[in-house]
């Protein structure tokens, strides 16, 4: 066996350090604190963030047909519990009809509005612990629905003020909002029609109207599967003419008589609507029923006035009602029910004027905060910047049930004095918004 010369053993030295190197810089690139190339196995969705995602059903759509993106919310870095998707799109390309979040998260709403030209204002809180995912996994916020109104391509986005709080620290720690594409086009009349019996939908739960001449202001205890078109189309006489002309809503920060609805605006459920006929005439809305405990209904009242409907199958005594939903939080002193053109009931506490409540009328009820506060009651300003805005908010909902005396507790956001951080401060903190402009509450439409 030939020996190795000095000369070659060197020369097999370098070759093994420079192929030493080249491992470990490879490992570096790709494994090691260097990494530069991912795994191809290794997508961004593993890469952990605070995000809002838009996620559409598909990316192409034709004329008139209905676009559905689901809003959805990643916290993988840290918890979180306030979230505000501030929305814009091109109303001349998409017409915005719905958002529905019964299945969402959230369990604090705070605004829902989506009236101004284009935008769309999505703001809700979660209750300390708040939410943290796993890396990669997303929860839904919204189901946002639209209709296309012209081809072409068009985009759906997010403005820079959207935020997602720290439920720790109360600071925006938003990183994603990646807006998305769609391709619109016009739809493709099929040679051949085929051939198909369309099965029957499930209603679920069936209410109907008797309406009087003039205005009515009806509840709705369900969620209804018909446009506002369709309703008022049930109440066409022999002439084609409908005996109903509009429908109305309106919100809390609404004095007047209401918004008026386009046809293809879908009605929900917890809102009274104002049907002003020009005869007598009856209408059937079906969908899923819609139910809430006594909390509930008291949560989503505020300072104002407002049209509200019971959930199915309610009924109190004008009296119970105003008991049940006033607080410490809100002092509700009048509700009013409407019909055929002329308040046809009026009641005040402790009045004898009473009158029984049920699930199909609608009722305007007037409520104020209480004049006299306990002493000691927090202004809002939790975190001491001399402003009252989304991130005190984020701050009770971080303090929710802690008591005076213990870590957590924020005198701030104890807006009612009672030492205590709860339900009652979150709908003062609600309104105190309101008042402020930081949001404008519920949706009028």
């Amino acid at each position: 066996m030939p020996k190795l010369s000095q000369r070659g053993a060197i020369q097999y030295i370098i070759l093994l350090i420079l192929l030493l190197g080249i491992i470990g810089v490879v490992y570096l690139v790709t494994k090691g604190p260097l990494k530069i190339f991912p795994k191809a196995s290794e997508s961004e969705s593993n890469t952990p963030t605070t995000a809002f995602i838009l996620s559409p059903v598909k990316s192409q759509y034709a004329v008139g047909e209905e676009v559905v993106v689901t809003l959805q919310v990643r916290s993988d870095i840290a918890a979180t519990n306030l979230y505000a998707a501030k929305i814009s799109f091109d109303q001349q390309v998409l017409q915005f009809s719905r958002v529905d979040t019964t299945s969402s998260f959230i369990t604090n709403w705070v605004e829902r509005y989506w009236t101004d030209p284009g935008k769309i204002s999505l703001v809700g809180g979660k209750i300390d612990p708040g939410l943290k995912t796993n890396t990669g996994d997303k929860e839904n916020m919204a189901i946002l629905y639209f209709k296309v109104l012209q081809p072409g391509s068009t985009s759906i986005s997010f403005d820079a003020d959207s935020a997602i709080y720290s439920n720790t620290d109360n600071i925006n720690i938003l990183f994603g909002k990646d807006s998305i594409t769609l391709t619109l086009s016009t739809p493709v009349t099929p040679t051949v029609a085929p051939a198909a019996t369309a099965e029957p939908t499930p209603a679920g739960e069936t209410v109907t109207y008797t309406l009087q001449d003039g205005a009515n202001l009806i509840g709705v205890p369900i969620r209804p599967s018909q446009t506002v078109g369709e309703v008022l189309n049930q109440t066409k006489n022999a002439q084609g003419q409908r005996i109903c002309s509009e429908i109305k809503v309106k919100g809390v920060v609404d004095s007047g008589e209401g918004f008026l609805l386009p046809d293809d605006r879908a009605m929900t459920s917890r809102r009274a609507y104002l049907i002003r006929c020009s005869g007598q005439s009856t209408i059937t809305l079906s969908g899923p029923a819609y139910t809430e405990t006594d909390e509930q209904l008291k949560a989503r009242l505020s300072a104002g006035n407002q049209w509200i409907s019971l959930g199915l199958g309610a009924s109190y005594s004008a009296e119970e009602f105003l008991q049940k939903v006033s607080s410490t939080v809100l002092d509700c002193t009048e509700v009013h029910r409407w019909g055929g053109g002329n308040w046809s009931g009026h009641f005040k506490t402790h009045s004898a004027n009473n009158f029984q409540m049920n699930d199909k009328e609608g009722y305007d009820v007037k409520c104020q905060a209480p004049a006299g506060l306990v002493a000691g009651a927090g202004d809002g300003n939790a975190n001491g910047d001399d402003r009252v805005d989304l991130a005190d908010l984020s701050i009770l909902l971080s303090a929710f049930n802690k008591v005076a005396g213990t870590p957590g507790f924020r005198g701030g956001v104890d807006l009612n004095g009672d030492r205590t951080i709860n339900s009652f401060d979150f709908g003062l903190m609600r309104n105190l918004l309101i008042q402020k402009g930081v949001i404008r509450g519920s949706n009028p439409t």
